[in-house]
């Protein structure tokens, strides 16, 4: 199959697109999660023709395709579990039109986000991520993305950042739903617990306080005047909640320190033990609280460190499971604390997925999220867009 696969697709593509020797594709073998398998080719497209000779291949032959970006994925969706082409969308990295006008984006799925969000504010607009939809929540096995068109906003006027310290890490997963009753939507709103924060103060000096149980970083944008009128409630509404200190930023290069810390939590993490595993459970805001006992009570249970942060105004809670791999005990208990963390958040009305997706890490929840009927649909939706099931297949369900 390799040789008649790799000789199909030169002749469509050339020698330079087609990777085949054992040294290249191991290279595209893994992604960021803890699974790997080889794929039997690798088709390095930049442009759409690239995508479609690919695919016709795929097509005739009837063999896997597994579309890749970076291979920053953390739950095992870009791996080639059953071989076939890895479709390599890397090189295909263009913006190809900022419309001011219609307040819209048209790029190339190579673009990364930072870039894009750079090439947008030079417009004085702003790039809200993240995209959702069917194809967006799919994770490859419908369809390939070879141009995207994305909304756009005007830049805000003003932002403003503050830091709240707190003694209980309950006080803090209340502040969250209290902010979002009192009709304040932060553009960020982030919770880190006190293992977190102790990591990344090792990693960085961000300016957290490293003996709070808690610390939220919340960032809100707008009007300069509706700025510092959130800035006053949310203040208030943190000392409420028994906040014991609030710290607003003072100017802008104050809050990207701030934010730093934030971005370099999983280096922080990986600076600790040698393997890191980001869960991503999702919960009902107001449900956060008991989200974050659980992932505490399931810590205390297997004797590990779980440091925790996320997206706490969307629900999100990424517990982090920290250990090494040699340490036949420690890497005994991954699978269990994984299992559990996500029961948790099944317990509480959440998801098995905030943002990464489910892949092959989480492949075996789905039939405790989802009744077999919604699995049925989902099994049936796919048969419309891929009915040989070669569009990265294994994967989420």
């Amino acid at each position: 199959m390799s040789t008649s696969l790799v000789k199909e697709l030169t002749s469509l593509l050339g020698k330079d697109k087609v990777l085949y020797r054992p040294e290249d594709l191991r290279c595209y073998s893994y992604d960021c999660s803890n699974y790997q398998h080889m794929p039997d080719a690798v088709v390095t497209a930049d442009c759409r023709q690239d995508v479609v000779s690919a695919m016709m291949v795929a097509a005739k032959l009837k063999i896997p395709v597994v579309p890749r970006g970076s291979a920053t994925n953390l739950c095992g969706a870009t791996i080639p579990v059953q071989g076939g082409i890895v479709l390599d969308t890397l090189s295909m990295n263009k913006i190809l039109e900022i419309d001011k006008e219609n307040l819209t984006v048209t790029c190339q799925p190579g673009v990364i986000t930072v870039e894009l969000q750079a090439a947008v504010e030079k417009e004085g607009l702003f790039y809200p991520p993240d995209p959702q939809g069917l194809f967006v929540g799919s994770e490859g096995t419908l369809g390939v993305f070879t141009e995207m068109t994305f909304k756009l906003l005007p830049q805000p006027e003003a932002r403003r950042t503050l830091i709240c310290a707190f003694d209980d890490i309950a006080d803090a997963s209340r502040t969250v739903t209290k902010i979002i009753d009192h009709k304040i939507v932060p553009s960020m709103l982030e919770l880190l617990d006190r293992i977190s924060v102790n990591l990344i103060q090792r990693f960085m000096d961000a300016g957290y306080p490293s003996d709070a149980e808690a610390v939220l970083l919340i960032e809100v944008d707008g009007s300069l005047t509706d700025v510092d009128k959130q800035i006053d409630v949310v203040s208030r509404l943190c000392l409420e909640c028994k906040a014991r200190e609030i710290k607003i930023a003072k100017n802008a290069a104050e809050a990207e320190v701030i934010w730093a810390g934030r971005k370099s939590g999983f280096a922080a993490l990986s600076a600790y033990k040698p393997a890191v595993l980001p869960e991503d459970a999702v919960v009902p805001r107001n449900k956060l609280p008991d989200m974050v006992a659980k992932v505490q009570a399931i810590s205390k249970k297997y004797g590990m460190l779980l440091p925790t942060f996320g997206h706490a105004g969307d629900g999100n809670v990424h517990p982090h499971i920290c250990f090494d791999p040699r340490n036949i005990e420690e890497a005994g208990k991954v699978p269990k604390i994984k299992d559990e963390i996500y029961q948790a958040a099944l317990s509480l009305g959440g998801s098995i997925s905030g943002e990464h997706g489910v892949g092959l890490a989480k492949k075996h929840l789905s039939p405790i999220q989802h009744k077999e009927l919604n699995l049925g649909l989902m099994r049936g939706i796919k048969a419309v867009f891929d009915p040989d099931n070669i569009l990265n297949p294994g994967k989420a369900f």
